[in-house]
């Protein structure tokens, strides 16, 4: 299992709806049942509404993070929890395109 501090946390900029789209996620190769229900602990400890039934799990085909694993979820609010970077729709789209 991977430490926390390992865990990378971004969330997008909100878009014409206040919606943003958090990513949760890790350089590391985890594929496991455990591995995703750490980030998912993450996601719920710092999002106490969030329901496991609206994290999707995706593998992702971006450059920099080829066949690795993460969470994400949409959020209707501006602020979130210190330790997520805000990234623009271009580095998602460059860096987190999905299978």
């Amino acid at each position: 299992m991977i430490a926390e501090t390992q865990v990378e946390k971004m969330v997008t900029k909100s878009n014409e709806k206040k919606e943003r789209t958090c990513i949760i996620t890790s350089r590391c190769y985890g594929d496991t049942l455990g591995y995703l229900l750490f980030l998912m602990k993450i996601a719920q400890r710092e999002f106490p509404l969030l329901r496991p039934k609206d994290i999707d799990v995706k593998q992702y085909a971006g450059r920099f993070r080829k066949r690795l694993f993460g969470i994400e979820f949409t959020i209707d609010c501006e602020v979130v929890p210190d330790g997520y970077k805000e990234i623009s729709d271009h580095m998602v789209e460059s860096q987190f395109s999905t299978f």
